[in-house]
């Protein structure tokens, strides 16, 4: 769940009534765009996850909001919301998976454009990689691999939703 799909009523009120109920995995992508966000709803949205991930652009607007300190933001904000996991993406740098113990940098990946690329949709592709390796209670260097591989393929494609080659798929 994300800011986005929490900009009009009813979907804000169940999307935080399911969040709140859930003991499964829960991934909050603050997707911070234009005004569709506030202090209050990120709040409520890093209690309600199990895991965070956000951009390096969207960490920077968040900290103060929150008044995380901008010492040690990404810390903190796994202390004071009992994270299981904080995801950082990089762009083209890729993803970095944060835990209370650890920092693991994932591999980084790159494909060859094709015409027209656009990154629309590789936070996503990044985001159901993260999703399938903590169900699947992967090491989180292969987690972070795969978001990597995964973001960095739907960007050189056109299109949130190009289809994945097999290659790409873990086997587990």
């Amino acid at each position: 769940f994300g800011t986005l799909g929490q900009r009009f009523e009813p979907a804000h009120s169940t999307i935080r009534q399911f969040a709140a109920a859930s003991q499964a995995v829960r991934l909050f992508d603050l997707n911070l765009r234009q005004d569709y966000f506030s202090a209050e709803r990120l709040e409520a949205g890093y209690r309600a996850a199990s895991i965070v991930k956000m951009n390096e652009t969207e960490l920077a607007t968040a900290a103060p909001l929150l008044s995380l300190g901008q010492a040690e933001p990404i810390p903190t904000i796994i202390r004071r919301f009992k994270l299981d996991l904080f995801v950082l993406t990089r762009g083209r740098d890729g993803t970095v998976l944060h835990t209370a113990d650890s920092v693991v940098v994932g591999q980084t990946a790159q494909f060859a454009p094709e015409p027209d690329a656009d990154p629309v949709g590789a936070g996503d592709a990044c985001s159901a990689a993260i999703l399938h390796g903590s169900v699947r209670r992967w090491p989180l260097q292969k987690t972070a691999d795969l978001a990597n591989r995964l973001g960095a393929f739907v960007a050189s494609r056109r299109g949130a939703t190009p289809p994945l080659p097999t290659d790409l798929l873990p086997v587990s």
